[in-house]
């Protein structure tokens, strides 16, 4: 029997039935849907004939279930051969061969990437040992020309020295300093131990110079002819010796300037007592107006050298004034007490309208680092301020 002969409507039916199962299972109707399932046909069979009247096509449907089956079996066959073809041992060998000189290539291409990476580390370890030798090169090359330099310095500045061209000495000591920081590691080398050690002579021998220079000038020694310019040139010096020895210059001046304070008011004399407190600030006054118009120009203005001598005025005058009211105990009268805390404290007032600071900022600046603030003269009257509170009680 053949399709043609079969009614339309039949083979619709049939073609519907076959197609139903097979999307289903999304393949053969006789495929279980899990292997893990046994096969059913009955199923299937109910879909292939589901009356009476469709067994009538029983032959149409057994010939398309044979055209099934040997197509099937061609697929099957079809694969087998594909198997036997790939499973030849002839052409397993080969390919087992050519996987062989695949890893033999790898092999020899890390070997030749190993033996790549030693030619560049080598290549750049030479140039590395190169470039750390130019640096080394230039290193020294810079080191001797500095050497050079400071040598000439040197000696251009122990020929300024034997002149005392103290404005010249400045600038050629300042270039000596700086550059000998270079040399600061190397002092094991002879020849800049030498170098230095120089330096540190010539320095000494002009704190030496400027000292007997100063001394000259603020004592107005007659047999030493020393201008005030040659002073002030010689403070250019000073800076650059350093702090410490300005500090002992400025301390030697204000001892000197105030020689003649601590020996006019002793404490014993007449002089030195409590009644004459206004003439310790008016002899001030006038010591610093002298110095100002006269030794003080040749100091520089960021030394602060009229701080420095208020500040060691006030230090003097607050011990004795400290010892003179203890000395005057009971006998201390309240009126005597707040006309001297009156002199003094109008005295500070004129000192700090003066220079335009507080009281505190000018003794700790010319002080240094106390644990103790310094403190104005009129401290020294603190402690005997119950006479006032007293007498206020009465």
């Amino acid at each position: 029997m053949h399709n043609d002969d079969l009614p339309h409507e039949v083979i619709l039916a049939v073609q519907q039935a076959l197609d139903a199962h097979v999307g289903e299972f999304r393949g053969d109707p006789f495929d279980a849907p899990s292997f893990d399932t046994p096969f059913n046909p009955i199923p299937v069979l109910n879909d292939l004939f589901p009356d009476e009247e469709s067994l009538a096509h029983l032959d149409f449907v057994s010939t398309r279930l044979a055209d099934t089956q040997q197509q099937l079996q061609k697929e099957v066959d079809a694969l087998q051969d594909e198997l036997r073809r790939s499973q030849d041992p002839e052409k397993m060998q080969l390919i087992q061969e050519m996987i062989s000189d695949l890893l033999g290539q790898m092999s020899r291409i890390r070997e030749k990437a190993t033996e790549s990476e030693a030619v560049v580390r080598n290549i750049t370890k030479d140039i590395q040992v190169l470039d750390t030798a130019k640096k080394n090169l230039i290193l020294s090359m810079t080191t001797l020309k500095r050497l050079q330099m400071l040598v000439n310095a040197l000696t251009q500045l122990e020929d300024l020295v034997k002149e005392k061209k103290y404005s010249d000495i400045a600038e050629t000591l300042a270039a000596v300093k700086q550059i000998s920081v270079t040399f600061k590691t190397y002092n094991g080398v002879p020849r800049i131990s030498q170098v230095w050690k120089r330096i540190q002579e010539i320095q000494g021998d002009l704190r030496s110079l400027i000292d007997a220079d100063f001394d000259a000038f603020i004592l107005q020694d007659t047999s030493k002819s020393v201008k005030a310019p040659h002073i002030a040139d010689a403070c250019l010096v000073v800076d650059v010796l350093g702090p410490d020895f300005r500090a002992h210059l400025i301390d030697r001046y204000v001892a000197l300037e105030l020689k003649e304070y601590r020996r006019i008011f002793r404490s014993t004399d007449e002089a030195g007592q409590l009644d004459n407190l206004s003439r310790r600030f008016a002899w001030f006054r006038r010591m610093l107006q002298t110095h100002e118009v006269e030794q003080g120009r040749v100091f520089p203005a960021e030394w602060k050298v009229g701080w420095c001598l208020f500040a060691k005025f006030v230090d003097i005058t607050r011990d004795d004034l400290t010892m003179l009211l203890a000395k005057a105990g009971s006998s201390l009268t309240v009126k005597a007490l707040l006309e001297n805390l009156q002199i003094t404290t109008e005295f500070e007032n004129s000192m700090v309208k003066k220079w335009a600071t507080s009281l505190q900022t000018m003794l700790a600046a010319t002080t240094g680092t106390h644990a103790i603030p310094p403190k104005p003269i009129s401290a020294a009257f603190e402690p005997h301020m119950s006479i006032f509170v007293d007498a206020q009680d009465k």
